[in-house]
Protein backbone atom coordinates (compact mmCIF):
# COMPACT_ATOMS: atom_id res chain seq x y z
CA UNK A 1 0.00 0.00 0.00
CA UNK A 2 2.82 2.38 1.01
CA UNK A 3 4.21 1.60 -2.53
CA UNK A 4 1.03 2.65 -3.96
CA UNK A 5 0.96 6.16 -2.64
CA UNK A 6 4.53 6.92 -3.14
CA UNK A 7 4.22 6.45 -6.63
CA UNK A 8 0.83 8.82 -6.36
CA UNK A 9 2.86 11.18 -4.97
CA UNK A 10 5.57 11.13 -7.15
CA UNK A 11 3.01 11.54 -9.47
CA UNK A 12 1.50 14.18 -8.58
CA UNK A 13 5.32 16.06 -7.68
CA UNK A 14 6.26 15.15 -11.34
CA UNK A 15 2.70 16.88 -12.34
CA UNK A 16 3.52 19.87 -10.23
CA UNK A 17 7.43 20.12 -11.26
CA UNK A 18 6.14 20.10 -14.53
CA UNK A 19 3.48 23.03 -14.19
CA UNK A 20 6.20 25.27 -12.66
CA UNK A 21 8.81 24.76 -15.63
CA UNK A 22 6.01 25.54 -17.79
CA UNK A 23 4.75 29.00 -15.93
CA UNK A 24 8.32 29.74 -15.53
CA UNK A 25 9.01 28.99 -19.11
CA UNK A 26 5.97 31.49 -20.36
CA UNK A 27 6.71 33.88 -17.99
CA UNK A 28 10.21 34.65 -19.63
CA UNK A 29 9.07 34.45 -22.86
CA UNK A 30 6.22 36.55 -22.15
CA UNK A 31 9.27 39.12 -20.79
CA UNK A 32 10.92 38.67 -23.44
CA UNK A 33 8.28 39.64 -25.97
CA UNK A 34 7.33 42.90 -23.87
CA UNK A 35 10.99 43.47 -24.65
CA UNK A 36 11.23 43.52 -27.76
CA UNK A 37 7.79 45.02 -28.28
CA UNK A 38 9.00 47.92 -26.27
CA UNK A 39 12.05 48.51 -27.88
CA UNK A 40 10.03 48.18 -31.45
CA UNK A 41 7.48 50.96 -30.10
CA UNK A 42 10.39 53.24 -29.06
CA UNK A 43 12.47 52.68 -32.64
CA UNK A 44 8.86 53.61 -34.20
CA UNK A 45 8.01 56.58 -31.82
CA UNK A 46 11.90 57.88 -32.61
CA UNK A 47 11.84 57.40 -36.05
CA UNK A 48 8.53 59.24 -36.26
CA UNK A 49 10.22 62.16 -34.44
CA UNK A 50 13.06 62.29 -36.50
CA UNK A 51 10.75 62.06 -39.72
CA UNK A 52 8.34 64.83 -38.34
CA UNK A 53 11.42 66.79 -37.08
CA UNK A 54 13.07 66.89 -40.70
CA UNK A 55 9.70 67.66 -42.23
CA UNK A 56 8.26 70.07 -39.32
CA UNK A 57 11.43 71.30 -37.32
CA UNK A 58 12.80 69.86 -34.49
CA UNK A 59 10.34 72.06 -31.79
CA UNK A 60 7.14 70.85 -33.42
CA UNK A 61 7.83 67.00 -33.88
CA UNK A 62 8.57 67.10 -30.05
CA UNK A 63 5.14 69.22 -29.17
CA UNK A 64 3.35 67.10 -31.61
CA UNK A 65 5.18 63.77 -29.58
CA UNK A 66 4.31 65.19 -26.74
CA UNK A 67 0.72 66.36 -26.85
CA UNK A 68 0.37 62.67 -28.24
CA UNK A 69 1.49 60.88 -25.39
CA UNK A 70 -0.74 63.45 -23.41
CA UNK A 71 -4.07 62.53 -25.07
CA UNK A 72 -3.24 59.13 -24.99
CA UNK A 73 -2.42 59.36 -20.78
CA UNK A 74 -5.76 60.70 -20.63
CA UNK A 75 -7.83 58.43 -22.29
CA UNK A 76 -6.37 55.70 -20.51
CA UNK A 77 -7.08 57.63 -17.02
CA UNK A 78 -10.63 58.15 -17.96
CA UNK A 79 -11.56 54.70 -19.14
CA UNK A 80 -9.94 53.36 -15.71
CA UNK A 81 -11.92 56.10 -13.48
CA UNK A 82 -15.21 54.73 -15.89
CA UNK A 83 -14.45 51.24 -14.81
CA UNK A 84 -13.67 52.33 -11.05
CA UNK A 85 -17.14 54.08 -10.62
CA UNK A 86 -18.75 50.86 -12.65
CA UNK A 87 -17.16 48.67 -9.87
CA UNK A 88 -18.13 50.99 -7.00
CA UNK A 89 -21.76 51.14 -8.05
CA UNK A 90 -21.95 47.66 -8.28
CA UNK A 91 -20.24 46.70 -4.99
CA UNK A 92 -22.91 49.41 -3.34
CA UNK A 93 -25.97 47.11 -5.59
CA UNK A 94 -24.74 44.22 -3.55
CA UNK A 95 -24.42 45.93 -0.41
CA UNK A 96 -27.95 46.96 -0.10
CA UNK A 97 -29.10 43.85 -1.82
CA UNK A 98 -27.61 42.55 1.36
CA UNK A 99 -28.54 44.60 4.15
CA UNK A 100 -32.17 44.23 2.44
CA UNK A 101 -32.20 40.24 2.65
CA UNK A 102 -30.80 40.75 6.42
CA UNK A 103 -33.44 43.20 7.30
CA UNK A 104 -35.99 41.22 6.03
CA UNK A 105 -34.53 38.06 7.49
CA UNK A 106 -34.43 39.76 10.83
CA UNK A 107 -37.60 41.34 10.34
CA UNK A 108 -39.86 38.18 9.59
CA UNK A 109 -37.53 35.64 11.88
CA UNK A 110 -39.85 35.57 15.13
CA UNK A 111 -43.03 35.36 12.92
CA UNK A 112 -41.61 32.42 10.74
CA UNK A 113 -39.94 30.46 13.76
CA UNK A 114 -43.69 29.98 15.44
CA UNK A 115 -44.80 27.54 13.11
CA UNK A 116 -42.32 24.45 12.37
CA UNK A 117 -42.96 24.24 8.85
CA UNK A 118 -42.72 27.66 8.09
CA UNK A 119 -39.63 27.75 9.71
CA UNK A 120 -37.99 25.18 7.69
CA UNK A 121 -39.82 26.64 4.88
CA UNK A 122 -37.98 29.77 5.19
CA UNK A 123 -34.80 28.19 6.32
CA UNK A 124 -34.63 26.11 2.21
CA UNK A 125 -35.81 29.60 0.82
CA UNK A 126 -33.40 31.55 2.80
CA UNK A 127 -31.03 28.73 1.50
CA UNK A 128 -31.43 29.14 -1.67
CA UNK A 129 -31.55 32.94 -1.96
CA UNK A 130 -27.98 33.30 -0.32
CA UNK A 131 -27.07 30.38 -3.02
CA UNK A 132 -28.82 32.48 -5.85
CA UNK A 133 -26.81 35.23 -5.29
CA UNK A 134 -23.71 34.09 -4.88
CA UNK A 135 -24.32 32.29 -7.91
CA UNK A 136 -25.19 35.54 -9.62
CA UNK A 137 -21.91 37.12 -7.67
CA UNK A 138 -19.37 34.86 -9.05
CA UNK A 139 -20.40 35.35 -12.62
CA UNK A 140 -21.96 32.33 -13.20
CA UNK A 141 -26.01 31.72 -13.61
CA UNK A 142 -28.04 29.42 -11.49
CA UNK A 143 -28.98 26.37 -13.98
CA UNK A 144 -32.10 26.26 -15.32
CA UNK A 145 -35.68 24.44 -14.46
CA UNK A 146 -36.78 21.62 -16.07
CA UNK A 147 -39.19 22.15 -18.80
CA UNK A 148 -42.28 21.56 -17.74
CA UNK A 149 -44.67 18.68 -19.00
CA UNK A 150 -46.22 20.92 -21.83
CA UNK A 151 -42.72 22.02 -23.31
CA UNK A 152 -41.63 18.45 -23.45
CA UNK A 153 -41.80 16.81 -26.90
CA UNK A 154 -44.21 14.06 -27.62
CA UNK A 155 -43.13 10.60 -27.48
CA UNK A 156 -44.24 8.81 -30.42
CA UNK A 157 -45.64 5.34 -29.70
CA UNK A 158 -43.50 2.31 -30.67
CA UNK A 159 -45.49 -0.24 -29.95
CA UNK A 160 -47.37 -0.34 -33.51
CA UNK A 161 -45.78 -1.44 -36.95
CA UNK A 162 -47.59 2.08 -38.28
CA UNK A 163 -46.75 5.11 -37.13
CA UNK A 164 -48.77 8.15 -38.85
CA UNK A 165 -49.52 6.09 -41.98
CA UNK A 166 -45.82 4.76 -42.20
CA UNK A 167 -44.09 1.67 -40.77
CA UNK A 168 -42.15 1.79 -38.33
CA UNK A 169 -38.43 0.91 -39.18
CA UNK A 170 -38.13 -0.55 -35.84
CA UNK A 171 -39.69 -3.45 -36.09
CA UNK A 172 -38.29 -6.17 -37.90
CA UNK A 173 -39.21 -6.94 -41.54
CA UNK A 174 -41.70 -10.27 -40.47
CA UNK A 175 -43.73 -8.37 -38.00
CA UNK A 176 -44.45 -5.79 -40.68
CA UNK A 177 -45.26 -7.78 -43.15
CA UNK A 178 -48.52 -9.18 -40.92
CA UNK A 179 -49.60 -5.91 -40.03
CA UNK A 180 -49.76 -5.18 -43.94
Amino acid sequence: MSGFIKTIAEAFTQDVERAKRIARRDAILVALAGLFGLTAYSAGIAAATIYAAETYGPVASATVLCLAAIVALLVVLVALRVMQLRDRREARRAESRTRLVATLGTALLPLVFKSRAAGTTALIGGIALVANELLKSSGRQPPHPAPSMAEQPRMQPTHTARVNGAINPHIHNRQQETYR
